[in-house]
């Protein structure tokens, strides 16, 4: 077994991988949680042997957060 890393171990391995997201054109929001109480943000891909890898944010409270494809140029408003 792993051991659970500590909070500013995750929190770097969370930037990270929101970074990459970023980088590759993946949007992503940061919405209320529907429950109001603390919450936490996930960051997750598939490596390119196609094992998961995934960070969870332990700065987040509060916050869900949604990674969607980057919109179509056509689909931008303009």
């Amino acid at each position: 077994d792993a051991a659970v890393p500590a909070p500013a171990d995750a929190a770097g391995r969370f930037d990270g991988l929101a970074a990459e997201a970023a980088e590759a054109g993946v949007a992503f929001e940061r919405l209320p949680a529907p429950t109001g109480l603390a919450g936490h943000v996930q960051a997750a891909r598939l490596a390119a042997d196609g094992a998961q890898q995934a960070a969870t944010d332990p700065r987040a409270d509060g916050v869900a957060t949604t990674f969607a494809p980057a919109p179509d140029d056509e689909d931008r408003p303009s």
